[in-house]
């Protein structure tokens, strides 16, 4: 609504609904999708959807949980976040430039720029204290040191290792 309040024309609904209405069909600068990739068995049919939907040298942003991510795999089953047949699909850095070459997209940029793993994991820690057998990311979660966990939480995001991804494509021109 806000988009439309600011005088962008949307399409909001199912992907494949957009792609059947000529209007649409190779006609925007700009596709979104947020957090629907995961729960997707088939995303590079989902990807290639999107890229019928988007003009020559277009854009498409995703969202979504990344395989990657810290919380997800120091929790493994554990993690709220792996929650099958909700979440299907955990996507990683390297599955993500995998699924985007097989889809001919172009990979602008990958980010996870996530705020809440080390949160995620201190909880479940301080839940459960078999959550977490790795005696340094132990001796992290517990810190009394709040600054530790800040840095470290920062760290994850400069290295791409939150659970949280964003992913800017583009479809070649």
């Amino acid at each position: 609504e806000q988009c439309r309040s600011l005088g962008f024309e949307t399409f909001k609904g199912f992907a494949e609904e957009a792609v059947t209405d000529t209007h649409w069909r190779e006609s925007t600068d700009l596709v979104t999708s947020f957090e629907v990739i995961e729960h997707l068995p088939e995303p590079l049919t989902f990807l290639s959807t999107l890229k019928q939907m988007v003009r020559p040298g277009g854009l498409i942003f995703l969202t979504g949980l990344c395989g990657d991510g810290f919380d997800i795999r120091i929790l493994g089953n554990r993690s709220n976040a792996v929650s099958p047949p909700h979440h299907l699909t955990f996507l990683s850095q390297s599955g993500v430039r995998i699924l985007l070459r097989r889809a001919e997209l172009e990979l602008v940029s990958f980010t996870t720029p996530g705020k809440l793993d080390v949160d995620i994991v201190r909880s479940a820690l301080l839940a459960d204290d078999d959550a977490v057998t790795d005696p340094d990311i132990r001796e992290i979660m517990t810190s009394p040191n709040e600054g530790i966990r800040a840095d470290y939480q920062a760290r994850l995001v400069a290295d791409c290792r939150s659970s949280h991804m964003w992913i800017m494509a583009r479809r070649p021109s």
